[in-house]
């Protein structure tokens, strides 16, 4: 920034912190003498931390009749040649050519509408109202944050509530699960050792059988043993009785070991024989 001349001729009135850039802005100033100043005097509006007077973002020329019963003097900016810049920080300053003579204090420039003095009255109103109205939604705030912080531990109990009600069901329900297993559990026991009975009374039965089976083959291996040695001791006999007799002899095959010659009755002696 140019140094400013150790007396400053120019005083700016009714800086404000906040410029509309969507209206024209006029700035207020003083001189501290009354003097006509040549016709290179301006108004230039700078970015803050500016370094030579050729920077400026805009420019006006200062008004050229000066005279002692004026006080106040005003310069006026058009809408269209303001910064549209809102983040930075400007001022506007007085020049002599290539000598500051002035500078106001930092500004921004705003989109918004900055009000008119009619309606500064309204806006101290508006903002008291503003205030009373925020006090009173600020303690409501807290009302509701209290009873939201009640509605959520009364809501985290009953969930904790719930989840133990879940848990007795699913407990009752796995119970239950357990009780039918335990049922099938038993019916199958019932069946395999019913099963068991029947195999001991099938096996037992069959064990019967056999040894009946086994009793009637002995005895009837027996006899056939007594029948044999019955026919042996009859031929032994009929060879002792004839010894000169063969089985072949007979015509019918039987051999005459096979007759028992002590049932057969005597023969009667022929009648002629008895005649004589």
């Amino acid at each position: 920034m140019a140094s400013l001349s150790s007396t400053a001729l120019v005083t700016f009135q009714g800086i404000q912190d906040q410029y509309s850039l969507n209206s024209d802005l006029t700035f207020q100033f003083t001189f501290k003498s009354s003097q006509d100043f040549p016709l290179k005097d301006s108004l230039a509006i700078f970015k803050l931390g500016w370094n030579h007077v050729t920077e400026y973002v805009a420019i006006k020329s200062a008004p050229i009749d000066v005279s002692p019963e004026q006080i106040i003097y005003s310069v006026t900016f058009n809408q269209h040649i303001l910064p549209k810049n809102i983040e930075d920080l400007f001022q506007v300053c007085y020049l002599r050519g290539q000598i500051l003579c002035g500078a106001s204090s930092p500004f921004q420039f705003t989109d918004n509408a900055m009000p008119t003095k009619d309606e500064d009255f309204e806006i101290v109103y508006d903002k008291a109202h503003k205030t009373r109205v925020l006090s009173e939604k600020d303690q409501e705030i807290e009302r509701l944050k209290e009873e939201n912080e009640i509605l959520r531990e009364s809501l985290r109990t009953l969930i904790i509530s719930s989840k133990n009600k879940d848990t007795l069901k699913e407990i009752k329900g796995m119970k239950t699960m357990v009780l039918r297993h335990d049922a099938e559990i038993k019916m199958l026991k019932d069946k395999i050792r019913a099963g068991g009975e029947e195999y001991k009374k099938l096996y037992i039965e069959n064990f019967m059988v056999k040894t009946r089976y086994d009793k009637l083959r002995a005895k009837m291996l027996g006899l056939n043993d007594d029948d044999e040695k019955c026919t042996t001791k009859k031929y032994e006999k009929s060879k002792t009785r004839f010894p000169y007799t063969d089985d072949e002899d007979s015509d019918d095959g039987i051999g005459v070991a096979d007759l028992d010659l002590d049932d057969l009755k005597s023969i009667p002696p022929f009648p002629s024989i008895l005649k004589k």
